[in-house]
């Protein structure tokens, strides 16, 4: 039996670049070799070919040729984008009764009947507005034992879940004091894993979609935010593009970014330890990212070039000062035409404007007025925006994310109930479509009983704005849509079901029927009290999401009290709930459970419906509430 010795194995490129030189034993396999180039170079062993001579090897196959006495050898390692094999098919398809308006994103496998979008394991999606390609993280089916009757996850996969996540990232990192300090402090959102390991979906602009497979230990295993640029590579990872994402590592919100390769999505960290990403964008024209990192010492902006010789290379970086360091990042975009950075606060509502000056960063001007809210577009100095934010009632900070990414490095802005578009040099802007809610949303989309809940836009392409709604049922599951960048969309609700019959269903801001629109005598379908019925005029203030009416701004023109404009949890009031608030009310009024011969607070009450005279009162009561708005033509 031949002794076995080290070798010497010169690894070159196709075109004859060196990759490495790598010592092995003479015994060993070319699988050894593989995963010592990809742990010197990166290059997963799927999407490498090596070559020895005329010899193309596999895995199982022997590096050195039987009886050979060779102390070195030459190789030469070919790279491929391996074969999908996912069998997934993607198709936009145009919904009925839209108008051309609107049309849904459906993915199949051929191997299975069910729809893998849309589905309540798709958790989220990012976008490339210059391609159009998508990205869509899909959570891990939860082994069957592991379920409920339901079908949902059991306690058993409860405790797997736990036990994995407990030797997963860095999830003992220690929470830094003033990290949130700040006008937008606020409780962070708690980071929520996924329950098995799950995958990433490629959707290209051309080919079949494909689907990746993700450990366990990875950070997309949580809801998280993400932006893509398709930009093909051969070497030295091939890859489809890159991508960079908003997740949680431990406890905090961090930036990664990512190679789209098919053969395994590798991952690293971008932002500092200590510190936290509140927002990012991506510049696609020179491949780099620039993100807002928040810490103890402030907020630094930070310009990092993505597929760069040495790992995490930041190549530009400056400080915000003054009275913006204790400003919360809302959002953040990167204008190419103008080389100029755009920043949006939180609790602001303007946009700030940066340029570099020789080597220096400065603020170059303001488009809006921080303190004062509207929606009016033209010349810079006309410009008003309303970029509104809340607390909600469980203590959870929220707020608007108005830049949006458009192609070639356009820039829009979600103010209110309106898409801007800024001027490619940001001397002006212009109203290009609504931004309502419901129009994202078809008759057909009822659920039980609240319609879709739409997340934030995540782009533009091609004069369509993509964007993801959570089905509220059973279902649960996540929609990916387009709509039309039309200023048709502008005009109020009648005109607009007059050319798309099921746009802008018969709801209220609370997604549930309105019968403002529908004679039902039933729970589900309630007249709601409203700052002002956006549906024919007034449309480009308000995008008809709830989480904003707590901002007295919409409700000037009202002389509904503040007490009873809102629920305890959020949402508009409407007919039934108004009416319980005047019967409690009105046995307070007369003593009610004093003593007297009413009884006890929560004895019998007797239900108005049975009386139709008061429930027709209390209804004539509620009609005149509602006039107090502005006028509507529904």
């Amino acid at each position: 039996m031949a002794q076995e010795r080290e070798v010497e194995f010169t690894v070159v490129g196709p075109a004859g670049q060196e990759v490495g030189k790598f010592w092995l034993d003479s015994a060993s396999l070319c699988g050894s070799l593989k995963l010592q180039i990809e742990e010197k170079v990166g290059p997963p062993p799927a999407t490498q070919q090596i070559a020895i001579g005329d010899r193309m090897l596999e895995d199982t196959d022997p590096l050195l040729e039987k009886d050979s006495a060779a102390d070195s050898v030459h190789v030469t390692l070919l790279l491929r984008l391996p074969a999908s094999g996912s069998g997934l098919e993607a198709l936009w398809k145009a919904l009925p009764g839209a108008g051309g308006f609107l049309e849904e994103l459906f993915i199949s496998d051929h191997g299975d009947e069910e729809l893998v979008l849309p589905d309540r394991r798709i958790r989220t999606c990012g976008l490339d507005p210059d391609s159009g390609l998508l990205l869509l993280m899909r959570e891990g089916a939860v082994p069957v034992l592991q379920r409920t009757p339901a079908g949902l996850p059991g306690p058993r996969a409860k405790a797997k879940a736990a036990e994995d996540q407990g030797s997963c990232l860095s999830e003992s990192e220690e929470e830094v004091p003033g990290l949130c300090k700040g006008k937008g402090k606020g409780k962070l959102i708690s980071p929520r894993r996924c329950l098995a390991p799950g995958s990433l979906i490629i959707v290209r602009s051309e080919g079949e979609p494909v689907e990746v497979a993700l450990g366990f230990d990875h950070p997309l295993h949580c809801d998280t935010e993400i932006l893509a640029v398709e930009a093909v590579q051969g070497f030295p990872i091939p890859s489809f593009g890159l991508a960079v994402a908003r997740v949680f590592i431990g406890s905090k919100v961090h930036l990664i970014s990512m190679e789209l390769c098919p053969a395994a999505i590798k991952w690293q960290r971008l932002t500092a330890s200590g510190t936290r990403c509140e927002a990012a964008c991506l510049d696609r024209e020179n491949l780099r990212t620039i993100f807002v990192q928040a810490g103890p010492a402030g907020r630094d902006v930070v310009f990092t070039q993505l597929r760069a010789a040495k790992a995490l290379e930041q190549i530009d970086k400056f400080h915000l000062t003054g009275e913006l360091s204790d400003k919360m990042v809302s959002s953040v975009a990167w204008s190419s035409t103008s080389s100029s950075l755009l920043l949006t606060f939180v609790g602001e509502h303007a946009i700030r404007v940066f340029r570099k000056i020789g080597s220096v960063w400065q603020a170059a001007t303001t488009l809006g007025d921080p303190s004062r809210r509207g929606c009016a577009d033209g010349e810079a100095d006309q410009l008003m925006f309303w970029f509104p934010k809340c607390d909600n009632f469980d203590g959870e900070l929220t707020y608007s994310r108005p830049l949006i990414a458009g192609p070639s490095g356009a820039v829009f802005v979600h103010s209110g109930g309106a898409l801007m578009r800024l001027a490619a040099n940001l001397s002006s802007a212009i109203k290009a479509t609504s931004m309502r809610e419901e129009l994202w949303m078809l008759d057909d989309d009822e659920g039980t009983p609240e319609y879709p809940y739409p997340y934030n836009v995540c782009g533009v392409h091609n004069d369509k704005m993509y964007r993801a709604l959570r089905q509220t049922d059973y279902r649960g599951g996540l929609l990916v849509r387009r709509l039309q960048l039309s200023p048709d969309l502008r005009q109020g609700r009648s005109r607009i079901r007059d050319t798309a019959p099921a746009l802008w269903p018969s709801i209220t801001e609370n997604r549930v029927m309105d019968a403002a629109f529908v004679d039902a005598q039933n729970h589900m379908c309630q007249r709601a009290l409203r700052p002002v019925r956006y549906y024919e005029e007034d449309r480009d203030k308000w995008d008809g999401n709830p989480r904003w009416l707590g901002d007295g701004w919409l409700w000037r023109k009202t002389e509904i009290p503040e007490d009873v404009r809102v629920t305890s949890l959020g949402r508009l009031t409407d007919f039934a709930q108004w009416r319980q608030r005047k019967q409690w009310e009105e046995e307070a009024e007369v003593g009610f459970g004093k003593g007297g011969k009413g009884g006890k607070v929560g004895g019998y009450q007797e239900d108005p419906v049975e009386d139709p005279a008061k429930e027709l009162g209390y209804k004539n009561l509620f009609e005149s509430e509602c006039r107090r708005l502005s006028a509507s033509s529904t």
